[in-house]
């Protein structure tokens, strides 16, 4: 099994839309920091707990193909 630090482009192509992206991937992802991540009201974050959440794969491909996110 990879470590979560490892995940490849082909994995996160492989997941369904619905799939929640941790912070950390979907920065790295979006090219940004995660501090920019969580403030900015582009994406819509999904709280799991008090100290974590995460973000729905599908919106981070529309971000990235350049299509308008819901972010409400």
């Amino acid at each position: 099994m990879k470590p979560k630090s490892e995940i490849t482009a082909e994995d996160f192509a492989r997941l369904p839309d619905d799939s929640l992206v941790p912070t950390k991937l979907a920065a790295l992802i979006l090219n940004t920091s995660r501090w920019t991540l969580e403030r900015s009201a582009v994406l819509r974050r999904i709280r799991l707990s008090e100290r974590c959440s995460g973000y729905r794969a599908g919106d981070i491909r529309a971000l990235v193909r350049g299509e308008k996110v819901n972010a409400a």
